[in-house]
């Protein structure tokens, strides 16, 4: 009786693995790192790069093994009964590899081309990408019956590919071994008794919050908390989403100045050098990060080094990837390796344009967005009803730092991930504001997070937005319970606390979500309570602050001067009672730059007592607010007012991109 030949299956999951490891390897590496190669030049040492590279070979090769056990023995045995049928899997398993091929040729193409085409010519650059495209695939057709040997030819330097790569790592983790790094430096003794607590929420705009006049009570305990605090009514985000605003305060430099533009991009070895950590920690300041957005950690934005604790991402506890990356990210540091950011940007850049591209329109309504569709889900069997990042997980290690016994004062920064999407408070808050069961689960929010929206479907993101409030105020709740955990162990007595957060969100004028080219009040309002010391009145401030001024008066509360490179200044004579002199607030998104490029596209905006105007960099769009008589922001005064509009463009560019010309200019 004829058998199944393993011979045969050894053969053919070879050649599947010879295909898909020729189409990473040479087609998805090299194209991701070309993309990113300006970055990793800025931001990495060459050491990091290589470890990094290693990684990503095995890493890729061992993608390969997968599709080649699979595909490699089914064809073999469906082979075995019918050979037609075999037949069909390799040539199926062929056309599936040449669909990848084309598919991440034409991302990083149509990716490339937008920074060498001169910004709004988009014409020009659609015809340059179809057209290269095209000719890649008739290049490819011409060759067809070549391919096969022309893939045996390149496989014969996969193994030394791997084999350099092992050996790099190996000499790396055998250098990190044996050889110990330059000794910490001696941190002065601190003359300071005052604490500092810094509380940064991620997506809470002050558009939501009771305690700035929203119709719902979501921040009761807030509330609470700002009767013997200061609140600070017109503080505004620096930029739009996660990375760049927490780099923001942290070095107190603009997003165009410490170039994080987006949330894969990490602080520069410059940029970093003198955050706000790093100059707390050298005058004798324990400082710890309790992050639960793995975009704002401290591992992520490489300033983990001046913390002298950081906390793992507070996970729920059957979160796989959360406890591989908690796990595996320490380890990676180590060996100078930034492998999670580059390996997760790289999955998320292909994913997304994918489904911008191309799986959209073959599946129709995808049950979750491209950047959803992730195996970061696994072993989280709650992932559709519930926050992968609970606020009292955030609190509780926040409050075993606190627990830890200290010598001299201490400077805790608390990242909490909620009110970020999903919205998905515990049934102790769902349907507190909207009673009907909508958007109750992650599939059915994200049937309409995070797009643009028909003016007619308002009142569906009006649903949305009180699942948003619900989540608010579940966040509020577990923030008042931490308040007073520290009223109850004194540390409101010797401890600064101050409250905001990265960015706002918006559920309005065809956008929601956060991030994208918009720049609108809900996004960039942000909340900012400060309580100093054993206050015991509350005070509001109209003037305007912004997140870059935070640096500067915690060193200033802590009696530290703030560094040269610095752009924001300190509001701590405001918090005295004295005056401070009237700074414009920038904001912005800039998020399509490469880091060492000269910025081209983006938007940007500049708000100057009551006036806001936003510019974008690559088109002629630009806007004009009084936000006094229009916070709503709809009424545009560009033709109105075309002085002042025109004074605020010459302030953008001459303060933030000084030397590039605006848009329409001549």
């Amino acid at each position: 009786m004829k058998k199944i030949s393993m011979h045969e299956i050894r053969q053919n999951s070879l050649r599947v693995f010879k295909y898909w490891s020729c189409a990473l390897l040479f087609i998805l590496l090299p194209g991701d790192f070309l993309y990113r190669i300006d970055s990793f030049l800025g931001a990495f040492t060459l050491t990091t790069i290589a470890v990094d590279t290693s990684l990503l070979v095995l890493i890729l090769s061992l993608a390969a093994v997968f599709p080649a056990l699979v595909v490699g023995p089914l064809s073999t045995v469906l082979g075995f009964f019918n050979k037609t049928l075999g037949k069909l899997v390799l040539t199926a398993n062929s056309l599936a590899v040449w669909f990848f091929v084309d598919l991440v040729f034409f991302i990083y193409l149509n990716l490339w081309s937008a920074t060498v085409v001169p910004a709004g010519q988009n014409t020009l650059r659609h015809a340059i990408v179809i057209g290269i495209f095209l000719l890649f695939n008739l290049v490819l057709a011409a060759k067809l019956k070549q391919i096969p040997s022309i893939v045996d030819g390149v496989f014969k330097a996969v193994p030394v590919f791997a084999a350099v790569s092992v050996l790099v790592l190996v000499v790396r983790f055998t250098a990190v071994s044996l050889f110990a790094g330059p000794a910490a430096p001696v941190t002065a003794p601190s003359t300071h008794k005052q604490n500092i607590i810094l509380i940064t929420f991620d997506a809470l705009s002050a558009s939501d919050m009771s305690l700035y006049g929203y119709s719902r009570d979501t921040t009761p305990n807030i509330n609470t908390f700002a009767r013997t605090a200061f609140v600070f009514d017109r503080m505004f985000s620096n930029s739009n989403h996660t990375s760049p605003s927490i780099c923001s305060i942290l070095t107190s430099n603009y997003p165009a100045q410490h170039k994080v533009y987006n949330n894969f991009m990490v602080l520069t070895e410059e940029a970093r050098r003198d955050n706000l950590s790093a100059i707390l920690k050298k005058n004798g300041y324990t400082t710890a990060a309790v992050v639960a957005n793995p975009a704002a950690h401290p591992w992520h934005n490489r300033t983990y080094a001046d913390f002298s604790y950081v906390a793992p991402v507070p996970y729920i506890s059957n979160y796989v990837s959360g406890r591989c990356y908690n796990t595996l990210t320490p380890i990676l540091l180590k060996l100078d390796s930034n492998i999670n950011n580059w390996f997760y940007s790289m999955k998320g850049v292909v994913v997304y344009y994918a489904f911008k591209y191309f799986l959209n329109y073959i599946v129709i309504d995808p049950p979750l967005p491209a950047e959803w569709h992730d195996f970061f889900m696994v072993g989280n069997k709650d992932w559709n009803t519930q926050v992968m990042n609970p606020p009292e997980k955030t609190f509780e290690e926040a409050s075993r730092f606190l627990d830890q016994k200290k010598d001299g004062p201490f400077f805790l920064w608390i990242h909490v991930f909620t009110p970020h999407a999903p919205y998905l408070p515990p049934e102790k808050f769902k349907y507190h504001f909207l009673a009907q069961k909508l958007f109750d689960t992650a599939t059915s929010q994200y049937s309409i997070y995070g797009r643009c929206y028909d003016p007619k479907d308002q009142l569906r993101i009006d649903s949305l937005r009180a699942r948003y409030d619900e989540l608010i105020l579940y966040t509020d709740n577990e923030f008042g319970r931490f308040i007073k955990k520290l009223e109850k162990d004194g540390y409101l007595e010797n401890t600064a606390v101050f409250v905001s957060a990265d960015h706002g969100e918006i559920f309005e004028k065809g956008e929601q979500s956060h991030g994208g080219d918009r720049l609108n009040q809900p996004l960039i309002h942000i909340p900012l309570v400060v309580r100093l010391p054993g206050q015991k009145n509350a005070v509001r401030i109209e003037q305007n602050v912004q997140q870059v001024d935070l640096a500067p008066t915690i060193l200033a509360a802590a009696g530290i001067p703030a560094t040269a490179n610095m752009q924001g200044k300190s509001f701590l004579e405001l918090l005295r009672g004295g005056q401070r002199q009237e700074q414009r607030v920038f904001s912005m998104n800039l998020e399509q730059n490469y880091q060492k490029a000269v910025v081209k596209l983006g938007t940007v905006s500049v708000v100057e007592g009551n006036y806001k105007y936003v510019c974008s960099l690559n088109t002629p769009k630009e806007e004009l607010y009084n936000l006094a008589r229009d916070p709503e922001e709809n009424d545009n005064l560009v033709k109105k007012d075309p002085a002042r509009a025109a004074k605020l463009k010459a302030v953008i560019f001459n303060e933030l991109f000084q030397g590039m010309a605006p848009k329409g200019s001549h």
